[in-house]
């Protein structure tokens, strides 16, 4: 899955699919915290993405400041099977 408008969408298969592995990738700058806090949906938003295995942010930033929700990663790795969801940076 990838972008914004599909944030809901990884948690949704988690429910269906507890073992899947789900990937997530944000191809915008993940918004800042006090711009995300004012969103009546920011936890929704975030136990969405946090239903993937890995998230992938286009931007490096969202994920060194911890928007990942998760920890940082090498791409090359594999994805944690059904753990916490794991952070990393793909660039374009």
């Amino acid at each position: 899955m990838n972008d914004y408008h599909l944030m809901l969408v990884p948690g949704m298969v988690r429910e269906a699919l507890p073992y899947a592995t789900i990937g997530f990738y944000l191809h915008a700058p993940f918004p800042s915290s006090e711009i995300f806090r004012c969103l009546p949906v920011r936890k929704e938003l975030l136990e969405g993405v946090a239903g993937a295995n890995m998230i992938g942010f286009q931007v490096r930033a969202c994920v060194r400041a911890g928007h990942g929700h998760g920890r940082e990663r090498d791409v090359s790795a594999a994805p944690p099977a059904h753990s916490a969801a794991a952070a990393a940076w793909w660039p374009a």
